[in-house]
Order: C-alpha cells, then structure tokens, then sequence
C-alpha cells in the first residue's frame, strides 16, 4: 500500500524536478498500425525482465519497427515472470513503440527515488501504448511518470495492491482496462499534470480507493464502473477522490459500496460532475470546490447524497438522490461556503431532506422532498473538522416542497441566528404553507393559512384558527419503534403569545413550546391521534386551557418546566395523559381525565399542585416518583385499575386531602416518607374501601387520619366542571365524541359533603 502523504510530496518534488516535453500524435494511425487484431490467439513466449534506457536500445535488442508514428517498436507475445524486480522498465524514450499481448508476473512495488516501481515501469516516456496485456499473480500493474502522448489501454490487471498510477504526465489516455478476479487495493492513480482522459475502466473488487485524480488540469474521467468489494472484513473507502482538479468533468461513471463516498471532488474549480450513478454508499458524492457544476446524477441507496463543504460559487441541480433509511440520513447537507445554487433536486426516503449549517448566501429552491422524514433543518454544529459550528447568513429557502415532518423543529443556539437575513419562502409541507415567523411583535397569524408554524423570538404574536394535521416524523420498526419530532406548530423563544380556536390532528407533536414564557393555549383540539399533543420544553407560565386532547401516545409532556398551569381541559384515551418531567411548581386544575392508560405521572417534579381534577376508568390515577413536595387536594379519583395514587420511595412531603378515592384496585399505595394524608387539623380523604372506624391505614407508614366514608359512595365530588366554549367547526368535528362524555358526566353521581372552587 502507497504512503498517500508521501506520494503527495514526491509529487510536488517531480513537478519542478522534470520538464516534460509535450508532442503530438496522431492517434488513428498508430492505432491502425499498432493495434490492428491478430487473426489467431498468440502463443506466449517466455523472457527475461528487461530495461530500455534509450530509444537505441529498441534497436540494439532488435524489437521489430523503427520507431515512427506509423511503424512503431512493437513488443508483443511475451510471458515475463519477475522476482522483486520489473518486468519490463523503459526510461527517457521518445520513440513510437507498443507493449501488447503480453502476460506479467511480479511481487515488486517498491520506490526508486520519488517512482514507485512496478511490473511495468515507465520514465520520462513519450509516444507509447500498452495494449491488451495481462498481470497475474503481480503486487502491481504499470507506474509511469512523466509521460506525454501515451495511451494504455484494454490491459486487463490482477494486482493485489496498484493497478495503474501516473505521475505528472500530460495527453495521457487510460481506457477500457479492467480487474479481472483479484483483490485490488487501488484502480487507477493520477498525479500532477493535465489532459488525462480516464473511460471505460472497470475495476470491481476495490478495497481502498477507485480512482484516485490530484492535482490535475484539463481532464476527463467518464464512463468508468467502480465498486467495492462486499466483504464484511474489508473497507473500500472511496470510488473517485479527487483533490485539487481544475477545468475537468467527471461524467456518467457508475460507483457502488464504499465506506466513505461514492466520489470525493476536494480543492478544485471549474469542474462539471454530472449523470454520475452512485449507490450503496455512505456519502454519494462529497464536494469541496468552487465555481462546479453538479447535476443531474443518480443517488441512490446511500447513507447521505450530497455533501456540500466550504464549497463556494457552485450549482447544485436536477440531482435525484434516494436514501437509504427514511430514518436518518440526509438529501443534501451544506456546510459552510457561500453563495451556490441548490435547485430543482428530487430527494426521497432520507431523514432530513436538506440541511444548511455555517453557509452565507446560499440559495436553497425549488427542491421536492418526499418521503422524509423532515423536510429542512437549520444545523449549527459541523461534523467537517474545517468548517467551524456557527449559524447561516444571508440564505434563501425559497419555492421547496417537502412533506412529513416539514420543518425540523429545533434550531440550535436559536439565540445567535439573525433571522432578519434568512428569507423563508413559499416553502410547503404536503402541498400546505409553512410559515416561519422571527421576531414578529403584536401581529396575527390566520392559522387557516398554513399547514405548519414556526415562531422563533416573537413577542404578542396571536395564532387562530387553523388545522393542522400529518406534520409527522414516525419510522415504524417493530424492534425500535421511533417516531422522531416533527411539530405542527413550534414557538422557540416567544413571550405574550397565544394560541387558540386550532384543530391539531394526526401529527407527530402538536404543539411545542420551547424556552418560552407566559403564553396562552386556549380552546382548541389538540393533537387526536399524534405521539404527543403539547410539549413544554424549557419553558415557564405556559397556561394550556379548555383544550381537548384525545387518543395520543402522550397527551402532553412537559420536561424542564416551571410554574405552568393546565386548566379545564378534557384528556382521554391517551397512553399517557399527562407527564411531568423535571419540572417544577406546575398546576393541574379542574381537568378531566379518563379512560387513559397513565393518567398523571410526575417525575424529579416538585412543588407541584394537582387541584379539583376528575380522574376515573384509567389504568394509574396519579403516579409520583422522585417527585416531592407537592399538594394534591379535591380530586376525584375513581375506578382506576392498577392505582388511584402512588408515590415510590423517593416522593417525600406531600400533601395528600380532600380527594375522593374510590374503587380504584387499589386506592393507594405509597412507599416515601413524611407524606402527609390529611391537612393534619381535620379533613383528610374519601375512601370507598373505608371501614367507619379509626384511621385509613395504608400501610404500616402511611395513614389517614381523618377519613371519611360513605358504602355506595355515591358521594361524587361537587366540582362545576362546564365545557369549554368552540367555534361552530370544531363543535362540529367534535360532535360524537362530546356527546358520549356528556353521557358520562350526566351519569356520574355527587358526593355530599364537599365544594371546590
């Protein structure tokens, strides 16, 4: 295996070391004289490895021709088998000759001086074809350098380690040369020159590198198949790397199963990299270069498509990139750079379909995402080690189409993008507007109007009306089931804001609040049959109010919240109802609960205050872990199958009175410490399973004190419990399911003996 840092070095040192003298031939008649097909197969005629140091030695060894264009030397039919040495080394030539139909069998690869020396070695050769010969059981195949007007082709090569590598050659032809059945860990290397013009090579065993191009000017590589190898032991990094290429295309090549990417274009400018097929990869085509063209190739099954970094001035267009997994991966990701065209793409089944992180004046339009599982994401962190995290500038995202989740619903350090040079634009989800809002302040929002909302920054920004529905993220696996967080409506950052009168149905999230503060979310349906309803993350004085919340994984879910309050709303048939995670002094007041599986779970939550809420027919009525201090007063909790309440060991301090348990299986349990059953002065619990006489024992640590008891209790809590009012729509969408409730709240039957405000 070649040192690539050295091979770089003596790169540089063979540019200045020789000159290169440049001539021209005229190839159809030295293809007439040379490579004219031999009406009968050739036998092989063993010799000895040879040298030609000199244009006179083609006739001191007596090689048939005299070295013209249209005689050339000819060397043919010899079967040549070396032991640590070439097969055949040719060194400062200029004469016409031809190397065909022979057979080579060598184990060097070594260097002398800056050349790496293999089976065939060429030096300072110019006027020279290698044609139809075949290397078995060799290291290495041809090394050249400083070659002019050559052209080697139709070579067929078993070499383990180097097929064919050139080094500062110019009018180099390199074609049709294949691998037959060996492993090889690199196709072809060119370094340092221009006009190479590498086609139609097949190499399909790779275990490193395809094709390898640096520092070339001038060139072609085109029509070549690379794969490879599919061996789980071996890692073949990349199909075409190519750095510092400038004023070449790279062209219909086919390219599969590489680790690293398909094709890596590094350095360059003024290349055109088009109608490549590129598959089974995990990057398809990574790009950093100026001034490119990029278009119209197929990416198919790779882990990422398009990698764009610190690339500047360069159009990127009429792409079709196909992911490999709808769960993760992304269609096109820029990082870094400015000022290039990323237009009229189809990207499907990826995991975000676009993705701009640390660009300046990039224009992102006209795109078409279809099964994503996000549409566009704002990125802050690099995963390339030289572009630097930070925020994108002076971008258009204009004119896409994309659908599932739409819009990622996180933005990184939110909080040091400047929105105002970002235009969003005419942008849909599932043919419905996105509308991204920064620093609105006091406007209205008609929610009719959009399909998904992002607010970032506002303050006094009221949302109405509006449906919102299959803003969705889920990837469905047995196994691992992931439903990912796409967010029909998400305010980051926003104060003062409100939130009413919208339908939200069948999304992955409904609404989320994030690091907001003292906003209202009020009459409204939210989230029927989506993973979660409402989200609060990081936020404070959220008040969720008369809002209903149906059939979801999680009802809402609040994580690193304070002071919220969620009031008068009605929650059923959710998995989860309602979840509290490390979040602090939060209020449940006068809500209806039922029918869930977890009905109130708190967790690392303290100070909490659950008040006046009928909670009955779910499987746990309230579960407190880690949670203490809390105050649970004038619920009515009933008919829940697994508990009524439960508190784990680490719940300690709170205050448990004036709630009705009833026929819950069972009403209690608790395993903290110093919770408090009763106010401790006189009134404690209604208990279904309460004897009449002395204390409520529920376990040797925990009693009530002063319970109260009545056989049938039929003594349902006197709680004014009314509706919330909604506009004609949703009363309507809503009709069959308020009428059975109001079957069931009808039927409950009172308590005596309490009122709560």
């Amino acid at each position: 295996m070649i040192n690539r840092g050295l091979a770089l070095c003596f790169v540089a040192v063979l540019g200045l070391a020789f000159l290169v003298q440049t001539s021209i031939i005229n190839y159809a008649v030295v293809q007439e004289a040379a490579l004219t097909p031999n009406k009968h197969e050739p036998a092989y005629v063993s010799h000895e490895p040879f040298n030609i140091t000199s244009d006179a030695d083609f006739e001191i060894q007596s090689w048939p021709g005299n070295g013209s264009a249209t005689t050339p030397y000819i060397i043919e039919n010899l079967n040549i088998t070396a032991k640590n040495s070439t097969c055949i080394w040719i060194i400062n030539t200029t004469s016409y000759f031809v190397i065909r139909n022979c057979l080579f069998k060598s184990d060097v690869l070594y260097y002398q001086g800056i050349q790496p020396v293999f089976s065939v070695t060429l030096t300072n050769v110019s006027n020279c074809i290698l044609y139809g010969n075949h290397w078995r059981n060799s290291t290495s195949g041809i090394s050249g350098y400083a070659l002019d007007a050559c052209k080697i082709s139709s070579n067929v090569l078993n070499a383990t380690n180097e097929g064919i590598m050139i080094l500062w050659s110019n009018h180099t032809t390199i074609f049709n040369n294949t691998q037959e059945f060996d492993e090889c860990y690199s196709g072809i290397e060119v370094y340092g020159g221009s006009n190479y013009d590498i086609y139609e090579n097949k190499f399909g065993i790779i275990l490193g590198y395809g094709i390898t191009a640096w520092t070339i000017n001038d060139s072609s590589i085109h029509d070549n198949l690379i794969t490879g190898i599919k061996n789980p032991d071996s890692h073949p990094f990349a199909g075409i790397e190519i750095l510092g290429i400038l004023n070449s295309n790279v062209s219909r090549n086919e390219v599969a199963s590489f680790i690293w990417s398909g094709m890596e274009i590094l350095y360059g400018a003024n290349c055109v990299i088009e109608g490549n097929n590129v598959s089974s990869s995990q990057s398809g085509i990574i790009i950093s270069a100026n001034d490119c063209i990029l278009r119209r190739n197929n990416l198919i099954n790779n882990s990422e498509g398009i990698d764009l970094v610190n690339t500047n001035n360069t159009q990127v267009y009429e792409n079709i990139i196909k992911g490999k997994y709808t769960s993760y991966g992304t269609g096109i990701s820029i990082h870094g750079g400015s000022a290039s065209d990323i237009y009229a793409n189809s990207i499907s089944d990826v995991g975000y379909g676009v993705i701009l992180q640390g660009g300046q004046a990039h224009n992102i339009s006209s795109n078409s995402v279809t099964d994503d599982r996000y549409g566009f994401g704002f990125g802050y962190y690099s995963n390339w080690y030289n572009v630097p995290d930070g925020a994108s500038d002076d971008c258009d995202i204009i004119g896409n189409s994309f659908d599932g989740g739409g819009l990622y619903p996180q933005i990184p350090n939110f909080d040091l993008w400047n929105f105002d040079t970002i235009r969003f634009l005419n942008n849909t989800v599932s043919g419905r507007k996105i509308g991204l809002f920064a620093n609105l302040q006091t406007e209205s929002i008609n929610g009719d109007e959009y399909g998904q909302l992002y607010l970032v920054s506002c303050i006094g920004v009221t949302i109405s009306g509006g449906s919102f529905y299959g803003i969705s993220s889920s990837f469905k696996d047995d196994a691992y089931p992931d439903f990912g967080e796409a967010t029909a409506i998400t305010l980051v950052n926003c104060s003062d804001c409100e939130l009413t009168n919208v339908f939200l149905h069948n999304n992955t999230i409904g609404v989320s609040f994030q690091y907001s503060s003292s906003c209202v979310f009020r009459q409204s349906i939210s989230s029927y049959h989506s993973r979660t309803g409402i989200v609060l993350s990081h936020s404070e004085d959220i008040v969720i109010l008369d809002v209903y919340v149906r059939a979801n994984l999680k009802g809402i879910d609040a994580s690193w919240s304070w002071v919220c309050v969620i009031h008068n709303c009605l929650i059923w048939e959710n998995d989860e109802a309602i979840s509290f995670v490390s979040s602090t002094n939060m209020t449940l007041l006068r809500n209806t609960i039922f029918q869930n599986n977890d009905s109130i779970f708190l967790e690392d939550s303290d100070g909490c205050y659950i008040h006046n809420n009928i909670i009955y027919f779910n499987s746990r009525g309230i579960q407190l872990n880690s949670s203490s201090d809390c105050l649970i007063t004038g619920n009515n909790i009933y008919n829940n199958t697994r508990a009524g309440i439960s508190l784990d060991f680490s719940s300690n301090r709170n205050d448990i009175y004036e709630n009705a348990f009833a026929y819950n299986a069972p009403n209690a349990i608790c395993e903290g410490s110093s919770n408090h059953w009763d106010n401790q002065v006189d009134t404690g619990n209604w208990w279904s399973d309460y004897t009449g006489t002395g204390p409520y024992i529920i376990n040797v640590n925990d009693q009530d004190n002063y319970p109260n008891w009545n056989e049938t209790t039929s003594t349902a809590l006197t709680i004014d419990h009314s509706m919330p009012t909604f506009p004609a729509g949703l009363v309507i969408a809503a009709g069959a399911v308020m009428g059975l409730i109001a079957l069931i709240l009808v039927r409950s039957e009172k308590k005596p003996g309490m009122s709560v405000d």
